[in-house]
């Protein structure tokens, strides 16, 4: 092999080499960018889904606040009419004894009334 030939085969084996360098690292970086395209799928995939989730949470949070307030002025309303009806039999307990003691003696009644 003459010194020209054999510089012209280093040259073209560096080229070759050279070559298949590259396409080792483009095939590499392919494999990269597409396990990297996967994994952010998945990514989205789970936001959409937690996402859906958290407005599902938000919805239920929000009737059942509205059902605890409803029920709070449900009972307020109840407790209300309660205390009204108890008032009320009172005074008519407090004016039933006060002229049931002043009856009798038919005289002037000093009938407090609380």
């Amino acid at each position: 092999m003459e010194a020209g030939e054999g510089e012209r085969y280093s040259l073209s084996r560096l080229r070759s080499s050279s070559l298949e360098i590259r396409e080792k690292g483009s095939e590499i970086l392919r494999e990269q960018l597409n396990t990297a395209q996967k994994e952010l799928r998945l990514k989205d995939e789970e936001c959409e889904r937690l996402s859906r989730v958290r407005e599902q949470l938000e919805q239920e949070l929000e009737e059942l606040t509205a059902s605890l307030f409803e029920e709070a002025h449900k009972m307020v309303r109840e407790a209300n009419t309660k205390q009204a009806a108890a008032e009320k039999q009172l005074k008519e307990a407090q004016g039933k004894v006060c002229l049931s003691a002043c009856l009798p003696c038919l005289s002037v009644c000093l009938c407090i009334v609380i």
